[in-house]
């Protein structure tokens, strides 16, 4: 078990997970807007994402514009189930994830005006807001306490305008668009309510936060996603044990193998060590 003061977030996988939510966000947006002015789309009720010459020829704008962020997208069509009845198969959307360099180019870089003209300049500030965040944790110098309380009131401001709701009669001239109300993720979170927690830790240990890794954490998540979560039996496949054990037991099968795997390379022996005298 990793206890909570010994994790800490750093700048790939919060570039990762959240610039994947900011990908997702503007998929939905940009398809949903051409859809809308899509006679064949407006006639279909059980999927949203058609391949439709409309839909074709918007993700196609959007892989070049991506291309030219020096980001490279690749889009496709999968066959899932229905969740009103799983013997239907409905079309879903699907999409390549960029890796950290490039998300970190097309949030950057992507030419939003060219896609959603009316909502570039909307969403383009809520991007930057998050890169300026992100320029902090990926910062070389330690941070002061009164600069970890101006970087925390940042954070929550850019949360704010993320999840800005929807004002007003969308049929009135006073109506006024928001964002993405309620999208709030566990890095959005931990990035307002923790990472300046962590900067106070990094700050005592004397170094900067970006030395710190979370791929202890995505290990585990991996673990318990692969091993568990996507397999059949649920709470535990061994009778008598439960789905912590087990996990547990597996983590402490893949370090065995690789510490024998390291001693083999140099020539080594392994021995076994009995802590209890119940372990014999």
């Amino acid at each position: 078990m990793i206890e909570f003061f010994q994790v800490f977030l750093d700048p790939l996988h919060l570039l990762v997970r959240v610039g994947d939510l900011l990908l997702e966000k503007l998929v939905g947006e940009v398809l949903d807007t051409v859809m809308g002015r899509c006679t064949a789309c407006l006639k279909k009720t059980t999927c949203s994402h058609c391949a439709c010459d409309c839909h074709t020829a918007t993700i196609h704008h959007l892989v070049e514009l991506a291309s030219e962020a020096r980001c490279h997208l690749f889009f496709w069509v999968k066959d899932t189930d229905s969740h009103e009845d799983p013997a239907v198969k409905v079309k879903t959307l699907k999409w390549s994830t960029p890796y950290g360099r490039e998300i970190f180019n097309l949030l950057q870089d992507l030419n939003l005006a060219a896609l959603l003209s009316s909502r570039a300049t909307q969403i383009k500030t809520v991007w930057r807001g998050f890169l300026d965040l992100l320029a902090v944790v990926d910062g070389e110098i330690l941070l002061s306490d009164q600069e970890i309380s101006k970087f925390q009131l940042a954070a929550k401001s850019w949360v704010n305008d993320l999840t800005a709701p929807f004002t007003g009669d969308h049929t009135s001239a006073s109506f006024k668009r928001g964002m993405y109300p309620g999208c709030v993720t566990p890095y959005i979170h931990a990035l307002v309510y923790h990472v300046p927690e962590m900067f106070k830790r990094c700050q005592e240990m004397g170094i900067p936060l970006r030395w710190m890794s979370a791929e202890p954490v995505e290990g585990k998540n991996h673990i318990h996603v692969h091993r568990f979560f996507a397999s059949t039996h649920r709470d535990g496949g061994w009778p008598g044990d439960s789905a912590e054990v087990e996990l547990m037991d597996i983590e402490r099968r893949l370090f065995y193998n690789r510490f024998v795997q390291n001693v083999a390379k140099e020539g080594g022996k392994v021995h076994d060590m009995h802590v209890f005298e119940e372990d014999k």
